[in-house]
């Protein structure tokens, strides 16, 4: 199928798309005409990227509210706004795959944040998405370098296959910048080795990575700037001495299940013990136990102290 082609942005007046967060402040204008020459070396790659990109629908059009969703259902809009369950397992590769003019309804919570089975289909996606090198480049050194065209396709990519609320931008942009991340994170570890020079790794490319891209990223590998934030990454993560227990469920999930099962949110430290034991009662590391006893202790005997490190709701499914 030939997708029509996604011209650059300009930050004009006119047809807009508006952002929340972060780029609250930005309005992206969709050009009726081809993008010409543009000084930047990435800007045909983006434009080559939206040509072999399906037609999606208006990212100005109106969604309609989700409809109330069991845990266990995948729902469908198709074309007509009518929604009905989906029939059998859905997997990524379905999604992929799902009828032109049908997409699969996302319920969200108050924050903007998917919930039920909905919103594990939806981030197993986008780390689909964010290893898809014509779409998430490679060769920028971060996530927010990278150009506005390609995350105005992205969200038009997405926005083809999900009924999205406009409040769920922030959350899916931030999942795409972790998953990407990682992704990169994945070929280091599986490419690089010690004692290799830069030479040596530029020339073992992945057979799915366009080979310019693979330079830029092995020189951004060898770099002063990303080996310091690689030595701090390494710091971080040998200082987290206690893993939780949810595995591939989200806080958010977690959160909303204990919700619609007990008619009110979880208390931080109820949470906490939630999410750090294991199905027999017994936490998953002495530590925690520990940390758990104090905590609740302090909260028997002052209510209002409870000293538990903040919990990232916005974990990913």
């Amino acid at each position: 199928m030939v997708g029509r082609v996604i011209p650059y942005v300009a930050f004009e007046s006119g047809d807009i798309m508006r952002r929340r967060g972060r780029y609250a402040g930005v309005q992206f204008q969709f050009s009726q005409t081809e993008a010409g020459t543009s000084s930047s070396a990435q800007q045909p790659e983006a434009s080559s990227a939206a040509q072999h990109s399906e037609p999606y629908p208006s990212s100005s059009a109106q969604h309609d509210p989700p409809v109330h969703q069991p845990d266990d259902e995948i729902y469908v809009q198709d074309g007509s706004g009518r929604v009905r369950p989906r029939r059998g397992p859905t997997v990524v590769r379905d999604v992929w795959q799902i009828r032109e003019g049908e997409r699969i309804v996302v319920e969200c919570n108050q924050l903007g944040q998917p919930i039920k089975k909905a919103a594990c289909l939806l981030t197993s996606f986008l780390g689909t998405v964010a290893r898809r090198p014509q779409l998430c480049p490679l060769g920028y050194a971060k996530w927010n370098d990278m150009l506005p065209t390609y995350k105005v396709e992205l969200l038009r990519v997405i926005e083809s296959k999900f009924v999205l609320p406009p409040s769920t931008h922030d959350f899916v942009m931030k999942s795409l910048n972790r998953k990407w991340k990682e992704y990169r994170a994945q070929l280091k570890k599986d490419y690089m080795r010690q004692g290799m020079t830069e030479e040596e790794v530029a020339r073992n490319c992945p057979p799915d990575v366009p080979p310019h891209q693979w330079m830029e990223l092995v020189h951004y590998w060898f770099s002063e700037r990303a080996q310091t934030y690689s030595a701090i990454g390494r710091a971080a993560r040998a200082a987290q001495s206690v893993p939780h227990t949810s595995g591939s469920k989200s806080y958010t999930r977690l959160r909303q299940e204990f919700e619609d099962e007990h008619g009110r949110e979880p208390g931080q430290v109820e949470f906490y013990r939630m999410t750090h034991t294991h199905q027999d009662g017994t936490f998953v590391r002495d530590e925690s136990r520990d940390l758990y006893g104090k905590e609740k202790g302090l909260q028997a005997g002052h209510p209002l102290t409870v000293r538990l490190p903040t919990i990232v709701v916005t974990t990913l499914a």
